[in-house]
C-alpha cells in the first residue's frame, strides 16, 4: 500500500495480511486478551457507544474516499463499524492473532507491525485513527513525533486519548492536523 514503506512487508496469502519483516514487538496484549476482548466487543454497550461516538466524529472530518489507518486497531472492532458506515478501512496492529481478528471483521487492509520509520512512508497517512494507543507507548512524545512525520500535511489524527492535548503533546502535531479528544 502506498503507506507501507516497500521491501519491509510479506503477504502471508492464505489470510492476505500483510506482515512486517520484524514483528517481535512487546504488544500490550496478549493473543488470551485478543481473545477474550473478541467474544465481548459485539456485544458490550461500551464498545458499540464507543464505536458510534467515533464514527460520528469521523462522520465530520473524515472522507469515505480516502483510507483510515486503525493505528494499533486491535481486533478492528471500530474499524468494522466504520467499514459498515460506509468507510474503506485500513489496520496496523502488532498482535498477529489480533489481525486475524480483524481479517474475521472484513477490514480491507490489514498490516501486521507497528508504525515506525523502518515500516511506514513519511507524509503518507492522511486520515488516521489512535485509539487507546498512546497509554501502551513508554516514550509517547517520541511516538507523537513519529506520527506526525507521517501524517501528511493537512491530514487528520482523531484520537480519545484525554492527555493529548493537556500534556502539550498536540502542539508537536503540523498546522493543519487536526487532534481530536474524546
Amino acid at each position: 500500500m502506498k503507506y507501507l514503506k516497500e521491501g519491509k512487508w510479506k503477504e502471508d496469502l492464505p489470510s492476505g495480511i500483510r506482515i512486517a519483516d520484524d514483528i517481535t514487538t512487546d504488544t500490550a496484549f496478549t493473543d488470551k486478551t485478543q481473545n477474550d476482548l473478541m467474544s465481548l466487543e459485539d456485544h458490550s454497550w461500551w464498545f458499540i457507544y464507543r464505536a458510534d461516538v467515533i464514527t460520528r466524529l469521523m462522520d465530520n472530518y473524515y472522507s469515505k474516499d480516502i483510507i483510515t489507518i486503525d493505528i494499533g486497531g486491535g481486533n478492528g472492532f471500530t474499524s468494522s463499524v466504520a467499514k459498515r458506515k460506509g468507510y474503506y478501512t485500513g489496520l496496523i496492529e502488532p498482535n498477529l492473532e489480533a489481525c486475524r481478528h480483524a481479517r474475521s471483521r472484513g477490514i480491507d487492509e490489514i498490516s501486521c507491525g507497528t508504525v515506525s520509520e523502518d515500516y511506514v512512508e513519511d507524509s503518507s497517512i492522511e486520515q488516521g485513527l489512535l485509539l487507546d494507543v498512546l497509554e501502551h507507548i513508554k516514550d509517547d512524545s517520541y511516538f507523537l513525533k513519529l506520527l506526525n512525520k507521517m501524517i501528511m500535511r493537512g491530514g487528520t489524527a482523531l484520537s480519545q486519548y484525554l492527555l493529548l492535548c493537556a500534556s502539550g503533546a498536540a502542539k508537536m502535531m503540523q498546522p493543519g492536523i487536526t487532534a481530536d479528544t474524546g
